[in-house]
């Protein structure tokens, strides 16, 4: 038996079925990012620069950004104090909120 299938179709079939669910999930991260307490933000700009954006991917979904413009200024030190920097440890706060979000994300993929 032989079975043929239009992967285009599938693939878009597929991303529109996950697309608010990609989009609603990673609103929760960046959400959950925002309310981190591992590093001091005095001016907001660090939590400000914290968004959610469409990939660049074709198929990529939503992803959560951290840096760059943020809403009061310009927060180019975020990926700093994600990673570390010259003999600064780093501080994890994205990849943590990702973490603890995942029991969430699942029930948003599960749920529709």
């Amino acid at each position: 038996m032989i079975i043929e299938w239009n992967d285009k179709e599938v693939m878009t079939a597929i991303n529109k079925a996950v697309a608010g669910d990609s989009k609603e999930a990673a609103e929760y991260v960046a959400k959950v990012a925002r309310q981190t307490r591992l590093f001091k933000d005095r001016s907001g700009t660090a939590r400000g620069s914290i968004r959610v954006a469409k990939s660049k991917f074709k198929n990529g979904g939503y992803i959560v950004l951290a840096g760059g413009k943020g809403l009061w200024g310009d927060a180019w030190y975020v990926p700093k104090i994600e990673l570390g920097h010259k003999g600064v440890p780093a501080r994890p706060f994205m990849r943590r909120a990702k973490k603890q979000s995942m029991r969430k994300i699942r029930q948003i993929f599960k749920s529709k």
